[in-house]
C-alpha cells in the first residue's frame, strides 16, 4: 500500500458481522511493458497489473537492415512509449524473443531464416539506454505464462503445453504451476526436433526440423511452390499468410491442401510432446491458430492416430482464447513478477514513495 500497488475500496461485510476493508490492485498508476521480436516485425504493448492491454505498437522489419539497426528501432519505440506514459509509472520491460535462447549466454543463439542475431544481447542494450529493469524470455514460454495466469480454468490442469506456432515453432511447458526452462533454458524447443532425418538442413545444424514443415513461413513457401498446379486458385498469382487464411476459409483447394499438410506435420510433432510430457491440455496460439477448424481437426486426428487411445482420451487440444497476443501479455507480466520479487530495482518502490 505504501507503493500504491494496492488500494482500499471501502468497507465490506465480513464473516460473523465483522466489517472489513476491501482492497484491490491499483490499475491506474502502474504499467508494465512487453516487447515481442519476431522474424519480420516487433510489437510493443503497455499493460496494467491485470494484464489488460492499454496501448500497442507494431512495426514491420526489413531483414536487410541488420540486427543493430533493428535494436535501435526498438529502443526508440520504447523511449517514445515511456515518454507518452508520464501519467503512469512503468515498472519494467519484458522482451520475448524467438529461440533457441540459451539463458546462461544471455543472448540469442540463432534466429532461423534470419542470420545476424547470434550473440545479440538485446536486453543489455535496452537496459543501457532506458533506466528501467529489463527481462528476457523465450516467446513460447512467455505465451505459456499468459495462458496459465489469465486463460479461464487453465490452472485446473496439472500439465499444460502452449505451442507458439507462428514464423517458428516453440513450446512453453508448465507442470504443477512451474514453467519448465531446462538446464540452459531451451526446454520446449520443439521446432528443432527432427521429424525427417533426410530433410532440409536447418540453421541449428539439424536435418528435417519440425518448423521447416509447419510454420507460417513454411506454409507460404509450400503454397507458392504448389501454385503452378492450381491455376484457378486465388493464390495462384501470389500468396501471403493472411491471404492463405482467407482462401482456406473460402474453401480454396490449394489453401486447404497446404493447411492440412502443415497441420499433419505439426500433429506428428505433437505426438512426441504428448509421449514426453503427457499433458492434460495443449494450447496452440500465434499465427497458425488463425487457420481454424481444418487446421485443428487435422492436428487432433493425427495425434489420435499415433498415441495410445487412453492417452488421447485424457488430452485436450485447443486454440488459444486470447484476442491479443499472449506472448506480449506473458512477457509484460513476467516483468511485474520480477519487480515484485526484487522491488529495489525501482527507486519509487524501494524508497516507499
Amino acid at each position: 500500500m505504501k507503493w500504491g500497488l494496492v488500494q482500499e475500496t471501502g468497507s465490506i461485510e465480513g464473516e460473523k458481522g465483522r466489517r472489513s476493508i476491501g482492497i484491490t490492485l491499483n490499475t491506474d498508476t502502474y504499467r508494465s511493458m512487453g516487447i515481442r521480436l519476431t522474424r519480420n516485425y516487433f510489437s510493443l504493448g503497455l499493460f496494467d497489473l491485470f494484464g489488460n492491454q492499454k496501448k500497442v505498437f507494431f512495426e514491420k522489419l526489413d531483414i536487410s537492415e541488420g540486427a543493430s539497426v533493428i535494436v535501435q528501432k526498438i529502443i526508440a519505440a520504447v523511449e517514445k512509449a515511456v515518454k507518452d506514459s508520464r501519467d503512469c509509472v512503468v515498472l519494467g520491460i519484458g522482451i520475448a524473443i524467438p529461440g533457441p535462447y540459451v539463458r546462461t549466454e544471455g543472448s540469442m543463439s540463432l534466429m532461423t531464416e534470419h542470420p545476424g542475431w547470434e550473440g545479440i544481447a538485446i536486453d543489455k542494450e535496452l537496459a543501457a539506454a532506458i533506466p528501467l529493469p529489463v527481462y528476457l524470455e523465450h516467446d513460447a514460454k512467455a505465451g505459456a505464462l499468459a495462458e496459465w495466469w489469465f486463460a479461464p480454468r487453465m490452472m485446473e490442469h496439472e500439465t499444460m503445453v502452449y505451442v507458439a506456432a507462428g514464423q517458428g515453432i516453440g513450446a512453453g511447458i508448465i507442470i504443477d504451476g512451474k514453467l519448465i526452462r531446462g538446464g540452459l533454458g531451451i526446454a520446449g524447443e520443439i521446432g528443432h526436433m527432427s521429424i525427417d532425418f533426410g530433410g532440409p538442413r536447418c540453421a541449428c545444424g539439424n536435418n528435417g526440423c519440425l518448423e521447416h514443415y509447419c510454420s507460417s513461413i513454411a506454409l507460404v513457401r509450400e503454397v507458392k511452390k504448389e501454385a503452378i498446379n492450381y491455376p484457378m486458385s486465388s493464390l495462384a498469382k501470389g500468396a501471403s499468410f493472411s491471404s492463405i487464411v482467407e482462401a482456406s476459409r473460402a474453401g480454396d483447394e490449394l489453401a486447404i491442401k497446404a493447411v492440412k499438410m502443415a497441420a499433419w506435420h505439426l500433429g506428428f510433432g505433437l505426438v512426441s510432446v504428448v509421449n514426453a510430457f503427457n499433458p492434460d491440455i495443449i494450447v496452440i496460439g500465434d499465427e497458425m491458430s488463425q487457420l481454424g477448424d481444418v487446421f485443428f481437426s487435422t492436428i487432433r486426428s493425427t495425434v489420435e492416430d499415433h498415441v495410445l487411445p487412453s492417452v488421447y482420451k485424457s488430452l485436450r487440444i485447443e486454440a488459444s482464447p486470447f484476442h491479443t497476443d499472449p506472448v506480449l501479455i506473458g512477457v509484460s507480466t513476467l516483468a511485474v513478477e520480477q519487480v515484485l520479487l526484487h522491488p529495489s530495482v525501482i527507486p519509487q518502490l524501494s524508497s516507499g514513495a
